[in-house]
């Protein structure tokens, strides 16, 4: 999960919470295993002083153990790398409802307190997959049509499992389980669960990109996580209208292409799992928004922008909102109602 960076202002959020991040120092140090990794703390305090202050203390070391474990694999060094180079801080913040998300402005990875160790580190797995996205260009933005950005938002979700379902099955080889064991006992849990049943039918597909191609392509089999995460587009689109409107009259949208959206796959040591064989990335199958009120929503949002309705007429319409906030309360509620339990 992201937060949004296509709004121009935001609305007022819940209250701020109490945050402990650290942000990593010095790379992994192999000929220091005692010294694996250093970190300069930062705390944000922002709630009541009536509460209790946490054990910072335990804080970072909960942050340490989930970093030298995945220091374990490739991936994880990576991360740890990129994270570095990035000044991307790690923290952890009680969240309700999410594993965790990465914020662009604050360049900030957060995992929610209350999870389990195998869950966090596969939450900073995906994640971190958000920042790198982010740093290579692929984000919902203004740029992209309404559709578009409907498909980036699916598109980044999925790929993001994809890989957090990669590297918790490699952290697994290397001696720890729980990372993918939590992951299939998860939501989430269908598309772990084909991952390894592609690597135990074929052992080559682990490395050769396929199995991530099959865990990507198994996130769109879900509609309920499609219609979440496209309500979501569809809201960030609603809140930035007019500059939506403006893109589109002044320079136009952006396509989508399969070739784009393939970029999305390059991972770590340099291969590109969306270069398996599978079907076009930007295929209808992609697309589907599997909920007349979205489709409503779609066309309701093109109209506004001033653009041709990519939704076709022979579509069985929705309930049509009255008001501007008719449709945010409506958009609100298709997320709630088919978020998949836990959000990434």
């Amino acid at each position: 999960m992201t937060d949004n960076p296509a709004r121009s202002s935001k609305a007022p959020g819940p209250r701020k919470k109490r945050r402990y991040a650290v942000t990593i120092n010095t790379l992994f140090q192999p000929e220091k295993p005692s010294k694996i990794l250093h970190f300069q703390a930062a705390f944000f305090q922002t709630v009541t002083p009536k509460k209790k202050p946490r054990d910072r203390s335990k804080l970072k070391e909960r942050i340490d153990h989930w970093l030298n474990i995945i220091s374990k694999i490739e991936e994880g060094r990576y991360i740890i790398q990129f994270s570095q180079e990035n000044k991307i801080q790690i923290a952890v913040a009680k969240e309700k409802g999410i594993y965790g998300y990465f914020s662009p402005s604050k360049n900030m990875t957060v995992i929610s307190s209350t999870l389990k160790d195998g869950d966090a580190i596969g939450t900073l797995f995906h994640e971190t997959r958000h920042a790198i996205q982010c740093k290579s260009g692929f984000w919902c933005d203004a740029a992209l049509s309404p559709r578009d950005n409907i498909l980036m938002s699916c598109a980044m979700e999925a790929d993001a499992e994809a890989f957090c379902v990669m590297a918790s099955y490699k952290l697994k080889l290397a001696g720890y389980p729980e990372a993918f064991e939590a992951h299939k006992k998860s939501p989430y849990g269908d598309i772990s669960n084909r991952f390894e049943k592609m690597v135990t039918e074929n052992p080559a597909s682990l490395e050769d990109g396929s199995a991530m191609r099959a865990a990507y392509d198994r996130w769109f089999k879900n509609p309920n996580r499609v219609i979440s995460y496209a309500a979501n587009a569809l809201k960030m689109v609603h809140a930035s209208l007019i500059g939506f409107s403006r893109q589109y009259n002044q320079k136009g949208f952006m396509p989508l292409t399969h070739e784009i959206m393939e970029g999305i796959g390059e991972l770590p040591n340099g291969t590109n799992y969306q270069k398996a064989e599978g079907r076009d990335l930007v295929a209808d199958t992609y697309k589907k928004l599997h909920h007349p009120e979205l489709l409503e929503f779609l066309e309701i949002l093109e109209r506004g922008i001033g653009m041709p309705t990519t939704v076709s007429n022979d579509n069985k319409p929705g309930k049509e909102p009255k008001s501007d906030k008719d449709m945010r309360d409506q958009l609100r509620n298709i997320i709630k109602t088919y978020s998949p339990g836990m959000m990434r």
